[in-house]
């Protein structure tokens, strides 16, 4: 687990592209070449036109999965910010409570994601839920926006859980090996140049795999600041 971690966010995709370029030149200098001919690069043509045509969508996929993951984590703190404006007008016994909830839950979202702070959450539900002072009109709008916290809650823990199915990692699997063994075994003409080619073009395409498992995990770049407007309010609470 710890080397799965950090593969996942210590080791940059400039270091894989070099990584995976020197390793497929290495590779392919050992392996035995062959000529395509007009079949076998039919089929060629065909597979790795369907490897792209594959993993393009989900690539797509895990981007727009992102991005509403991000807007939904915004809509979640301006909610949370109301809870603090509400409360504010309300007892000063319940504005505390309510503002050690919040920091409570956003501390515990905030560094551990979608899985975390499901039980200081569900407080904070119970003490708005459960009030019984006299300041009616704030607890009424407190209601409205808590009830829209927790359907967005809910549609973030669906986002994080949207990873890429299993079956989806076998096609593309399946698709990428025969990619590049097309690749790697193609004789090219006895230019030095062109001997890197190959190397390079593995590279870029196993790239594609890299930040596809980046995104699926949310530990790509693009996804680093999801949970950074949490951070931001439980420093502010």
């Amino acid at each position: 687990m710890k080397l799965k971690h950090f593969l996942l966010t210590r080791v940059r995709l400039t270091q894989y592209l070099f990584l995976f370029a020197a390793v497929f030149y290495v590779v392919s200098l050992f392996l035995p070449k062959i000529e395509l001919q007009g079949a076998a690069l039919t089929l060629f043509s065909v597979n790795s036109f369907l490897y792209g045509f594959y993993i393009s969508p989900i690539i797509n996929a895990q981007r727009i999965r992102i991005d509403q993951l991000h807007r939904l984590v915004v809509i979640e703190v301006n909610k949370l910010e109301e809870l603090l404006q509400y409360s504010r007008r309300m007892e000063p016994e319940f504005h505390a409570e309510i503002d050690a909830a919040i920091k409570s839950y956003s501390k515990a979202a905030a560094k551990g994601g979608a899985d975390a702070g499901k039980s200081e959450f569900t407080s904070l539900v119970d003490m708005i839920v459960g009030y019984k002072g006299d300041v009616k009109d704030p607890h009424k709008e407190m209601l409205k926006s808590v009830f829209v916290a927790q359907q967005n809650r809910a549609e973030i823990k669906l986002l994080v859980d949207g990873k890429v199915f299993s079956n989806e990692w076998i096609v593309m699997t399946i698709l990428f090996a025969i990619t590049i063994a097309f690749i790697l075994f193609t004789r090219l003409p006895e230019i030095a140049f062109l001997q890197v080619i190959p190397a390079i073009l593995c590279a870029g395409l196993s790239m594609l795999i890299v930040i596809l498992i980046k995104m699926s995990t949310l530990t790509h770049k693009r996804a680093k600041t999801i949970w950074v407007p949490l951070q931001k309010l439980a420093s502010r609470v």
